[in-house]
């Protein structure tokens, strides 16, 4: 499952092909995870929606308390945590029913990336005044650890605390940098063949890693969809 805008896309065959799917919202989405049979996507205005009942194919809007641009959303140990605009951190412990606040970022900023699960999640970049603090969540309070090489913000974001990856975003311009963290440091990788801002992307980096979607320029967008492989050039599996 994936989000590209304010559609949702999904696939049955490992990825090879990929089915709109009709959402529940026109606001762009920017992070979607799965857990305990439940797919959850965030996005503008503090938009969240999810799937319960037949593998992503149909969607209910939630409601989330925020107005803030949501920009990232993990699961782990049954809760649903995500993140977004001005440092807010929301959490859900009822299969994305009901969701309330938890605690905030170090560094307020919006259109951020992020990864990992409810006791071990990171998040990097943003904006407006572009980023590249890394921050460090533990289950209940955020931590700074070391920056990305290259300040930006809406960016593709996968993986988890200890193995993340961050492609595309915008510097302001449209990039297609990529590094990846180590649990310790970020290093840059093989650069996307699409340099893009506002993309979406899913996988674990020590395995696959999908980048699809977002803006080469500020008018127009793109279905451009690749693959990323660690210590593999990223390749364009879709047009």
């Amino acid at each position: 499952e994936m989000c590209i805008r304010d559609r949702i896309v999904r696939s049955t065959d490992n990825g090879s092909t990929f089915d709109n799917v009709t959402s529940s919202t026109t606001n762009d989405l920017y992070g979607v995870v799965f857990g305990n049979n439940t797919f959850v996507a965030v996005g503008d205005n503090g938009t969240i929606v999810r799937s319960t009942t037949d593998n992503g194919s149909s969607w209910d809007n939630v409601t989330s308390g925020t107005g803030n641009y949501l920009r990232g959303v993990s699961f782990g140990n049954s809760t649903f945590v995500a993140v977004g605009q001005s440092g807010k951190v929301i959490r859900s412990t009822n299969n994305g029913s009901s969701w309330s606040e938890t605690g905030d970022l170090n560094t307020d900023r919006k259109e951020l990336g992020g990864a990992g699960t409810v006791n071990a999640g990171i998040v990097f970049g943003g904006g407006p005044t572009l980023r590249s603090c890394t921050e460090l969540f533990d289950g209940s309070t955020w931590s700074e650890t070391a920056d990305m090489i290259t300040a930006r913000n809406s960016v593709g974001s996968a993986g988890s605390q200890n193995a993340a990856l961050v492609s595309g975003g915008q510097t302001p311009g449209a990039v297609g940098n990529t590094e990846e963290w180590n649990g310790s440091a970020w290093a840059e990788v093989a650069n996307l063949a699409t340099a893009r801002q506002g993309l979406g992307s899913s996988g674990a980096t020590a395995q696959l890693g999908v980048a699809a979607g977002g803006n080469p320029a500020s008018a127009n967008s793109t279905d451009a969809t690749e693959e990323w492989t660690q210590g593999q050039n990223v390749k364009t599996i879709t047009d």
